[in-house]
């Protein structure tokens, strides 16, 4: 946006501003719901894996649930957890693109 009184750059106005705190508190509402949805993934899959520890499909949904592109080494742990369990299963090609996509570039 440019300034029509001189080269330096135009303020937002006061209802933009508003608009991008606002839109920023529910970003930040977002994350902490699917957070909680997550961890009542993880612990739904936790007690899964408790009670038959052959269930693949608790541990693909733990892995999938515990993906964090913040915690790039948990995530992948768990989905070596998954591939540890079901090398080849159907889900396992799936799997080893989430560890791909998780490892850190050099």
């Amino acid at each position: 946006m440019s300034n029509p009184f001189g080269d330096s750059p135009a303020r937002p106005s006061p209802d933009s501003r508003t608009r991008r705190l606002a839109l920023s508190g529910i970003a930040e509402r977002n994350v902490r719901s699917l957070k909680r949805q997550n961890k009542k993934a993880i612990d739904a899959a936790n007690r899964a894996i408790a009670l038959d520890p052959k269930l693949n499909e608790a541990r693909f949904n733990k892995a999938l649930a515990t993906s964090d592109p913040d915690k790039p080494a948990e995530t992948i742990r768990e989905w070596n957890d998954y591939l540890k369990h079901d090398p080849t299963g159907p889900w396992a090609d799936e799997a080893k693109r989430k560890i791909d996509l998780a490892t850190p570039l050099p």
